[in-house]
């Protein structure tokens, strides 16, 4: 049996949840959004290490990012977000791997304090 040191699939141990966001206009005219749970995927998790704090609109935001690694799919997109740990981070970025069997997720997370 042949063994291959690159592998990571022992690594994808955590489970994703991938939602996606449909758009509707309501009676109203105002535009409303809803989130449905798209996939269940495993993936390995990241921390980049880059957490910030920012002022936005006279609040102190926190961001944080994460790095997801998981099987490649053609379904996954900027436009969706994921669940991890009961947080929801929004795909900033994905990239797929030189040997086509990984997507990198980049995700971001902000949490407000007054």
């Amino acid at each position: 049996m042949k063994f291959n040191k690159k592998e990571e699939i022992g690594k994808l141990r955590e489970r994703i949840i991938v939602q996606s966001v449909t758009r509707t206009i309501g009676a109203t005219g105002y535009g409303a959004e809803a989130w449905s749970n798209y996939a269940e995927v495993w993936g390995y998790v990241d921390y980049k290490g880059t957490n910030r704090e920012e002022v936005e609109g006279g609040k102190i935001t926190a961001l944080s990012q994460i790095k997801v690694i998981c099987r490649y799919r053609t379904d996954i997109n900027e436009q969706q977000r994921i669940i991890w740990m009961n947080k929801y981070y929004q795909i900033e970025n994905v990239q797929i791997s030189k040997d086509n069997l990984y997507l990198h997720l980049f995700c971001s997370y902000a949490q407000n304090y007054v």
